[in-house]
C-alpha cells in the first residue's frame, strides 16, 4: 500500500540527514550531483525542478512527472500544476518568492547542482503550515539548477 511505500521512501530521504552539512540558518544539505556551470548573477533567470515531501515520504509538490506518478497523488498534483509539469523560472535573487530554505539553498548552488536540502520548520511553512504541510513540519526537498539554455 501507499503508506508503506511513503515510509520507506521516508526513511530514505532522510537517511543521510544527520551527515548532511549544516548551515548557520539551521538548514541542513547534501550534494546529489555536482554540477559544472557558474553560480548564476543577480537578477538572471534561473530554472530549477524540485521535489518536496514530509519527512514520513508523502509528497507535498513537484515539478517532475515521474516524481508525481510514483507519489500516489498524480492527479492532486496535475490539477495543482494545471496539467503541465515543468520546471519553475523565476530571476535569481535574495527576494525570490520562496520559503526561507528553498531560497537560501538556491543562493548557495550553481548551475547543474542537484541538492537534497533539510528545511526546518522556520525555513518552511512555521507553525501555520501551508496546504499539504501541517504546522511545525520538516521537509526535504530536492532541488536541481537546470543549466542555462542560451
Amino acid at each position: 500500500p501507499m503508506e508503506a511505500k511513503n515510509r520507506e521512501l521516508g526513511r530514505e530521504l532522510t537517511s543521510l540527514k544527520e551527515t548532511a552539512t549544516a548551515l548557520p540558518s539551521g538548514l541542513k544539505y547534501i550534494v546529489l550531483k555536482e554540477g559544472d556551470g557558474p553560480k548564476p548573477a543577480l537578477g538572471q533567470n534561473i530554472s530549477v525542478h524540485y521535489a518536496g515531501w514530509l519527512e514520513d515520504g508523502s509528497i507535498v509538490d513537484t515539478s517532475v512527472d515521474s516524481i508525481a506518478r510514483a507519489s500516489g497523488k498524480y492527479e492532486q498534483l496535475l490539477a495543482l500544476h494545471r496539467g503541465d509539469f515543468s520546471p519553475i523560472t523565476m530571476a535569481y535573487s535574495p527576494d525570490m518568492g520562496l520559503i526561507a530554505g528553498f531560497k537560501e539553498a538556491l543562493m548557495e548552488m550553481k548551475a547543474g547542482d542537484k541538492w537534497r536540502v533539510f528545511i526546518p520548520p522556520h525555513l518552511g511553512y512555521g507553525n501555520q503550515g501551508s496546504g499539504p504541510v501541517p504546522p511545525n513540519a520538516n521537509l526535504v526537498f530536492d532541488l536541481e539548477m537546470l543549466p542555462r539554455s542560451e
